[in-house]
């Protein structure tokens, strides 16, 4: 089969029933050899025909259900167990078999919505996204991830309460690490196990698109997780990922890099974006692309965020209530000004006055405007707006639940020295600090 001239390779690569069992064909074309294992053999690996740049078996004692994996001898002769790229669904990891599933026969129940969007597409009227993850968003009583299904019963009338019109999730293409928070894809056709299989995520987007809610999914083709059994060196050659080391390597995420100079793998990632679109009914699409100078494409990881705000404020003494958090991106406590993000329309100012409250227990009667910065352009959208409070009056502290702060009045000298010296790292702190220096001639 050509693959670099199809964008519906789902329709053919994977596990798809056939009569009473199933048949399976993955792509491998520098493997040696190939085999499948799973539930139905009893993980004993029978030998997979080769067909052209395909191997394919079909086993009739194969159920809805079971786990498998591809056992691919490389073109390297090393043996790797491999999931299965088109895979539907997944083992709940960390398993990390696919397991067989019929995604058709979900009854849907969004043909108006869908109807409606045929008639006016999302492109021609304004957005508001309520951006979601799915694993944070809420938890049970018992602090485990909620469902699918409890995710769509709880989501839609909340986001149409809020005046919102779609829904963005961020990645729930299956991936193997919690904190990626699904960043790092391994499964590029199933939605994750963590919160039930792919009917149960068809009720999800069903169940928006009755509330009228658009549903747009955040997807990663940039690159991929390195787990052994995903794409990595996935017939013993760099089958999807550049074959130079110089570019295969995503540093920053600890991912290998798709090799979009190959007609199969743009073909492969084109089919994953349109098996989301057709077989789930996402609206949309949310990926990044850049053009770069020389008039070639690349792509970005961006980092939404709404907005957010730090205060200096200077008390009668000289001296500034200044907070101390743990931040775990670097693992170790900090020293701020008080800090925080902008709830959905709300003025930065007022946020300062709340962020100030809540943080230090402090009101100010004279507030000054100390500008704009951007913290981090390269992947971080978020705006910080910073504020000079004088005129202090304290009482009690009203942290967010999930700060754990603690509260410290320093000499402002002390702090522009610390500063200056680099024992301050925090960006709005130093940028706040030193403005203040030279607005107040201090």
């Amino acid at each position: 089969m050509n693959v670099s001239e199809n964008t519906e390779l789902y329709r053919t690569y994977g596990a798809h029933p056939a009569g009473e069992g199933w048949s399976f064909r993955v792509y491998a074309p520098s493997a040696r050899e190939a085999a499948l294992a799973g539930d139905f053999n009893h993980w004993q690996p029978v030998p997979m025909e080769r067909q052209g740049s395909d191997w394919v078996l079909t086993v009739s004692d194969a159920r809805p259900g079971d786990c498998y994996k591809y056992v691919i001898t490389g073109a390297d002769g090393q043996v790797r167990w491999k999931a299965d790229p088109y895979g539907t669904y997944a083992q709940l990891r960390p398993d990390t078999a696919s397991r067989l599933f019929d995604v058709s026969g979900f009854r849907w129940h969004d043909d108006v919505w869908r109807e409606r969007r045929r008639e006016t597409p999302l492109t021609e009227g304004p957005l508001n996204i309520y951006e979601v993850h799915c694993g944070s968003w809420q938890r049970g009583e018992d602090g485990a991830f909620l469902n699918y299904h409890q995710l769509a019963d709880r989501l839609a009338p909340y986001v149409r309460s809020m005046g919102y019109n779609a829904v963005e999730l961020l990645p729930v293409t299956e991936y193997p690490l919690d904190d990626s928070w699904g960043y790092q894809c391994v499964g590029y056709f199933a939605p994750t196990s963590r919160y039930g299989d792919p009917h149960d995520f068809m009720y999800l987007v069903d169940r928006l698109h009755r509330a009228g809610l658009a549903v747009i999914l955040d997807w990663v083709p940039a690159h991929f997780c390195k787990d052994a059994h995903g794409l990595i060196d996935f017939d013993g050659t760099s089958l999807y990922e550049y074959g130079d080391p110089l570019k295969r390597e995503h540093e920053s995420w600890g991912t290998r890099v798709f090799d979009f100079g190959k007609d199969d793998v743009r073909s492969f990632l084109l089919s994953s974006a349109r098996w989301w679109l057709e077989e789930y009914h996402i609206d949309g699409l949310r990926v990044d692309a850049v053009a770069l100078p020389n008039g070639k494409t690349s792509l970005r990881e961006v980092v939404e965020h709404p907005g957010g705000v730090g205060i200096l404020a200077l008390d009668e003494n000289g001296c500034v209530p200044m907070v101390t958090q743990y931040r775990y991106a670097f693992s170790r406590t900090l020293l701020e000004i008080p800090a925080g993000k902008r709830e959905p329309g709300e003025e930065p100012f007022t946020t300062a006055q709340r962020e100030l409250k809540e943080e230090v227990g402090a009101t100010a009667a004279d507030w000054q405007p100390l500008g704009q910065i951007i913290a981090s352009p390269g992947c971080y959208d978020e705006v910080l707006h910073l504020y000079l409070a004088r005129g202090l009056t304290f009482g009690d502290t009203h942290p967010d639940e999930d700060e754990f702060l603690s509260v410290r009045r320093i000499p402002f000298q002390e702090l522009v020295q610390r500063c200056l010296s680099g024992e301050i790292q925090d960006g709005k702190t130093v940028t706040a600090v030193l403005k203040a220096k030279l607005l107040l001639g201090l």
